[in-house]
């Protein structure tokens, strides 16, 4: 059975999510107190714009703008209530995408409100049972309701499920409820955040929960993100993936000069390409546009055998990766929904060749503070002016949290000769 974690670390100012899979960092979720998560969040949300020539409805979401692409049924007016899904994270400026389909996430079956029918998981794939679950929800369930049921260890336990569904069936009757008595925009269920939505998208997963990087440190996550933000990837055999975010679209470069085997091996290099590049989209969280530069090999086999797969993986994974076919010029077209920041935009920000972002230096300032100077009389933290503003102002409560578990205030020194991802930690009364 296939080694599987998910690694929870609280620390001041973010929690960030990690899921292993034999010990490779697979995916990452991320929430920060300046950027909290509105993906999953219910909300009776207010019209604020209805541009038609856009085909798009803008709206008030309460802590965020929402826009969503316009009903086919309808057409909301300005200042009309409409009870929305947010399915995506605000970006660049750009607000975050939303829709009237409804889903209620439990843990073995979603229900879709205003959808009809049901889907089984890919993973459960005997027919006895697949058959038998169908007579359940055909038995069971509302006609009105749509239903997915999920692969877990549950999944023949129709008492277990049906308990479920209806109580999340309960669950939209009182949302209904609370959106005919409640004004807009309200947060009606908030996101579930970067825990519960790792929890509920990875069941049955061995969960280790900490805080302060202490289990990042353990489980080596640390390192593995910092490799994760480099543009190369070398892969067994010696050849390069270069990953490139640009503003339109993710450019990836396939270098085999150095593959020792791929004159004599060329259906292994198609397997090994394959599977790194399925991994570091999925870890990267790249999404949109997504261009692969594959070698020129004479062998047209080799080529085709990438492409099945990379949807065979997909669909193994329950990625949503739509791989499309080869352009004119040779190049794999693949798309993938954007649902929120590429692993490179919330780490990294603007900053180019992989350097940390301040926020993300500031955060680990506030690890370390806590991590090593716990007995330290007076902790003072060296760095450059733009550093310390950071930590100050944008992650003033954070430090106020910290200087608090402490004990003691935390001062700062500005070295102006110190690059911007240069600090280093002491104690005042030794400086």
């Amino acid at each position: 059975m296939t080694n599987r974690k998910i690694v929870i670390d609280h620390s001041p100012g973010e929690t960030r999510v990690a899921t292993l899979i034999e010990g490779r960092l697979a995916q990452m979720f991320v929430e920060r107190a300046s950027r909290p998560w509105v993906r999953g969040a219910i909300v009776n949300a207010k019209v604020t714009a209805v541009r038609k020539e856009l085909g798009a409805v803008f709206l008030d979401l309460g802590n965020a703008q929402g826009y969503m692409d316009g009903p086919s049924k309808y057409t909301p007016i300005e200042g009309q209530s409409v009870l929305v899904e947010v399915i995506s994270e605000p970006r660049k400026g750009k607000a975050a995408r939303v829709s009237q389909n409804i889903t209620l996430r439990g843990n073995f079956a979603d229900i879709y409100p205003t959808e009809t029918g049901y889907s089984i998981s890919r993973k459960i794939k005997r027919k006895t049972k697949r058959s038998a679950i169908r007579e359940f929800l055909i038995s069971n369930v509302p006609s009105s309701v749509g239903v997915h049921i999920k692969s877990t260890d549950n999944s023949s336990d129709f008492t277990l499920i049906k308990k479920e569904i209806d109580e999340l069936i309960l669950k939209w009757r009182r949302l209904e409820q609370m959106t005919a008595s409640n004004g807009s925009p309200k947060v009606l269920i908030p996101s579930p955040g970067p825990i519960g939505f790792a929890v509920k998208k990875y069941i049955d997963q061995e969960i280790h929960e900490g805080k302060n990087g202490t289990l990042f440190d353990d489980f080596a996550i640390d390192f593995q993100i910092d490799k994760a933000l480099e543009r190369k990837v070398s892969i067994e055999g010696g050849a390069e993936i270069i990953f490139d975010e640009l503003e339109a679209l993710v450019s990836v470069d396939i270098d085999i000069a150095r593959f020792k085997t791929a004159k004599t091996q060329p259906l292994r290099l198609a397997e090994c390409l394959a599977e790194e590049i399925f991994w570091q989209i999925r870890l990267r969280d790249l999404a949109g546009l997504i261009l692969v530069d594959f070698p020129r090999l004479k062998d047209i086999k080799i080529r085709e055998n990438f492409v099945r797969l990379l949807k065979k993986l997909s669909k193994e994974n329950d990625v949503s990766l739509v791989v499309h076919g080869w352009t004119r010029t040779g190049l794999l077209e693949v798309t993938r929904p954007r649902i929120g920041l590429t692993l490179h935009e919330i780490f990294c920000g603007n900053e180019i060749g992989g350097l940390e972002a301040m926020e993300t230096l500031g955060l680990k300032v506030l690890r370390l503070l806590i991590k090593e100077t716990p007995g330290m009389a007076l902790p003072q933290v060296v760095c450059s002016p733009q550093l310390r503003t950071m930590i100050q102002a944008t992650l003033g409560e954070s430090l106020k949290e910290v200087s608090k578990k402490l004990g003691k205030t935390v001062t700062f020194v500005d070295d102006p000769n110190s690059g911007h991802e240069l600090f280093h930690i002491r104690n005042a009364l030794e400086a």
